[in-house]
């Protein structure tokens, strides 16, 4: 590869991205997860390929409206993590100024870093849809494999797009207010992402989705119509696939020739807004108030209030309640959708957890400390599960006017899981700084697959609980002491992971 060029650059953020994932993982126990994720993914495709070659699910004008919405929904998704993902990649490192210092042309950088957020998109996407085209194909349906050739289209789109908003945010808010409000443009986009499932349901009230299909197929304009091309690509017709494909390269490279030198402005911009030191404030002395524990749970709630950027990454999984929420507005009786409410719990305890254990910016200014290790600790702890009270007390509280039982059940199953994704990141740290949050779990899949196996395995509990049965107590301890119980073989799972990485080569 000649040095400054597209591949050369490309090959050096492949490297970083594949080392942000790897992390302290050992490539043999990710290798080992991949494979375990994707053949769970192909057996989960298989009743659905094989009802579909008893009796096509749907019919061909129904197909247009069924491939354009995933489309669209698929598009959606890519657009949420591509977002943040430029906004990291381009403006987030502070590199700019360095690279631009070597021979290499600013065209060069963002396209390498352009086509490696595309990568990134189509590795989340693929691992999803492609196995879903090999069982479907498997089954004697091989138009599913034009996947191969769809996804990384939406990819590149999605990249385009991606980059477009990024620059559009950050000259109309500046380098300041560009990582926070990406942050929130992205959720908005997730929550629509989310919310495109539910409008058949939302449309059609107890109607079946392919009721819902038939119903819209007599609403919406024929087949011949230019909105279906898409569709038609994605069916695998010639003209249309060629096309689409010949389009999406042509919008990516045309986004890279127009936007290139203002990504690279801006990004210049971002790095002189952070060397840039604010102003000392000089604020009123306050003296302490309560005893130590009490003053570290202030100290760990005002640092989590003053960083409107990391609530916003936090607490954006509160976006996908929304569609769910409409479900058990509409529902009758106790919806089990209500339990979703439990995982999200526990995946906000482990999240607010690692910020305040792991995310610690001065380890060693508390170890120094006249406090024993445990207090600290404990006070850690309480400050993350006090805010996940705060992010959850709303649902909680419309659980509770609906039915007192099931208030009772999401609050104790609740406080379960998020203790549970709190313990755990307490027994099995990963040190990283605050800012850093977005790549917590590319530390250690291991830890981070067991904590969201924690959080959906209370559920279950919560599911005993509705129905009455007895066997929620022990169901409930059992996972309260899966933790403690797992600490000695999750350090020797590390120190596997240690020594494989030591042997292999870097």
């Amino acid at each position: 590869m000649t040095p400054g060029s597209v591949p050369w650059l490309l090959r050096h953020e492949l490297r970083l991205g594949w080392r942000a994932v790897r992390g302290r993982t050992g490539p043999r126990w990710l290798a080992a997860l991949a494979v375990f994720s994707l053949a769970i993914i192909h057996l989960a495709a298989v009743p659905l390929a094989w009802l579909h070659s008893d009796a096509p699910l749907v019919g061909p004008d129904e197909t247009l409206i069924a491939l354009t919405g995933l489309i669209v929904f698929a598009l959606l998704g890519m657009v949420s993590t591509g977002l943040v993902a430029a906004v990291q990649v381009v403006y987030g490192r502070g590199d700019m100024d360095l690279i631009l210092s070597a021979p290499v042309r600013p065209r060069t950088v963002i396209a390498a870093r352009a086509i490696a957020i595309a990568a990134s998109l189509l590795s989340l996407s693929a691992a999803i849809t492609w196995p879903f085209a090999n069982v479907f194909a498997s089954f004697g349906h091989p138009r599913f494999l034009m996947a191969y050739l769809v996804m990384p289209c939406l990819a590149l789109l999605a990249a385009s797009a991606s980059l477009a908003l990024a620059h559009g945010v950050f000259r109309a808010l500046g380098p300041r207010r560009t990582r926070l409000m990406a942050q929130v443009l992205a959720g908005l986009i997730a929550l629509a992402f989310a919310l495109m499932p539910q409008v058949p349901t939302l449309l059609m009230g107890e109607a079946s989705p392919f009721d819902a299909l038939a119903v819209l197929a007599g609403l919406v304009p024929g087949p011949d119509s230019w909105i279906w091309l898409p569709a038609r690509a994605a069916r695998g017709e010639p003209g249309p696939l060629a096309g689409g494909i010949l389009a999406c390269l042509a919008l990516f490279w045309l986004t890279i020739r127009a936007l290139a030198d203002g990504l690279i402005a801006d990004a210049v911009a971002a790095t002189g807004a952070r060397s840039l030191t604010p102003g000392v404030r000089r604020e009123r002395s306050r003296g302490f108030a309560g005893g130590v524990p009490a003053i570290l749970r202030r100290k760990e709630l005002y640092l989590l209030a003053r960083d409107p950027w990391l609530i916003a990454k936090i607490t954006s999984q509160m976006l996908f309640l929304v569609p769910i929420a409409l479900l058990m507005w509409s529902a009758d009786g106790l919806s089990p959708a209500w339990l979703l409410v439990i995982v999200l719990a526990g995946n906000l305890g482990g999240s607010f957890a690692w910020v305040t254990v792991s995310g610690e910016d001065a380890p060693d200014l508390l170890g120094a400390a006249p406090i024993r290790r445990f207090d600290v600790l404990r006070a850690k702890v309480e400050a993350a599960l006090i805010a996940v009270s705060l992010v959850v007390a709303a649902p909680l509280a419309a659980a509770a006017l609906q039915n007192g039982w099931l208030g009772l059940t999401l609050l104790l199953c609740g406080a379960g899981a998020a203790l549970s994704g709190a313990l755990i990141s307490v027994l099995f740290p990963s040190p990283g700084r605050r800012a850093d949050f977005h790549q917590r779990g590319k530390g250690n899949a291991v830890v981070v697959t067991c904590e969201m196996l924690m959080s959906g395995a209370w559920a279950l509990p919560g599911a005993l609980m509705l129905h009455g049965s007895l066997w929620a107590l022990p169901v409930a301890l059992v996972l309260l002491s899966l933790p403690a119980l797992f600490k000695g073989l999750g350090r020797r799972l590390l120190r596997a992971q240690s020594a494989s990485i030591e042997s292999s080569p870097a």
